[in-house]
């Protein structure tokens, strides 16, 4: 644009201040910069003041909004404050772009999105101009940090060399800065499809204005940023915004109309519903009908009847196991190598130490009939 354009755009922007927000404006200076650094402007109210200008801020926003924040700096003031770093937000575009449905087309433009907040990151500070300083001759070098890569000078503006440099964080500009990322709401979808979401980045005062599960409506300008690496870089690009503005929504609910019918129902529904199954748990669970839950007790008794019964029928095997003195991995052991067995024509194991009198037939097993090791042991 030439320099006449230019002109003309800001001074358009400054006869809209006076005729729809000088008092905003009034209040800004009085609160800028600790309570308040933006000045916010209804995209309606720039539609009646000018349409052209209205659609061209929506397609061409970045331009826009520096002529916008150029008239605010050179408002006249009733009160000596200069508002240098002062912002201009847009809000409430006509209507919201779904997140799956954004394109190519609305790259670089200003679109407005509404979801769920499902992450907010810290808010840490984020340079905005750096000062580098020659390690050579002390001269300072700053530099804007527009891009999304870190920018270092080049060569030393006083001695004309290559560095080396160090960045002076006293003297570097910062603003604080945050990422979220916006879902889609689960009420607008379809069934079986998955929400999709979109990254935000916020700057300054708008920092920390959200959290996780706010319902919100954000507007910016639409970003690419190319995906892989700068060696092996892929000709796809991810989509994300730089907020202008965030909107916190009040959670939509739709009225429902309920009867008298629809009230006795509900509440015939309540005093049917009981636990599945809770006999013996107290008067909360006395009305609960017998008959409704025989089954899954007799179910339920029956399969303990069957765990005992296992667990008893395995004890009298491991009694005759531990008189023979059979070893459960490696069949019967011989007599030579058994501490605990009882000299040979012993008939009771009084000698163990048991007290009890047990004739040496019980102490082999049938299956052990016919083993050459449990011969042995009968043979002595």
């Amino acid at each position: 644009m030439a320099t006449a354009e230019n002109t003309e755009l800001i001074d358009r922007f400054e006869e809209f201040y006076r005729n729809y927000y000088r008092n905003e404006i009034g209040e800004l200076a009085q609160k800028y910069p600790n309570d308040q650094k933006s000045l916010y402007i209804d995209w309606d109210d720039l539609y009646r003041f000018d349409q052209d200008l209205a659609d061209d801020y929506r397609t061409k926003p970045s331009q826009l909004q520096e002529f916008a924040e150029e008239a605010l700096r050179l408002y006249d003031l009733p009160v000596d404050v200069s508002l240098g770093q002062a912002h201009v937000r847009v809000r409430n575009l006509p209507e919201s772009e779904d997140i799956r449905d954004i394109r190519h087309e609305h790259h670089g433009n200003l679109i407005s999105v509404q979801g769920i907040v499902r992450k907010a990151t810290d808010v840490r500070p984020k340079v905005t101009e750096a000062a580098f300083e020659c390690q050579r001759c002390g001269t300072l070098s700053r530099i804007p940090q527009t891009a999304g890569d870190f920018q270092e000078p080049h060569e030393c503006q006083g001695c004309e060399r290559q560095g080396p440099f160090r960045l002076n964080t006293d003297q570097s500009q910062f603003i604080d800065a945050q990422k979220i990322r916006v879902q889609e709401s689960p009420e607008g979808l379809r069934g079986g499809e998955t929400p999709q979401s979109i990254d935000i980045n916020v700057e300054d005062d708008i920092t920390g204005t959200v959290t996780a599960g706010d319902h919100v409506r954000a507007t910016g300008i639409l970003k690419l940023d190319q995906q892989g690496s700068d060696q092996d870089k892929s000709p796809m690009f991810d989509i994300y915004m730089d907020g202008v503005s965030i909107v916190i929504e009040d959670e939509q609910f739709e009225d429902m109309d309920i009867t008298d019918a629809d009230k006795k129902e509900i509440v015939e529904l309540s005093n049917e519903w009981r636990p599945p199954y809770a006999p013996d748990r107290g008067p909360w669970y006395g009305e609960v009908p017998r008959r409704r839950y025989a089954g899954h007790t007799r179910r339920w008794e029956r399969a303990a009847d069957t765990r005992d019964s296992r667990i008893e029928s395995r004890r009298p095997q491991a009694r005759r196991r531990r008189r023979v003195g059979h070893s459960r991995h490696q069949g019967p052991v011989p007599p030579e190598r058994r501490d605990d067995c009882p000299p040979a024509g012993d008939e009771s194991l009084e000698a163990r130490g048991t007290g009890r009198n047990v004739p040496d037939s019980d102490r082999e097993r049938p299956r052990d009939r016919g083993h050459p090791i449990a011969s042995a042991v009968r043979s002595v």
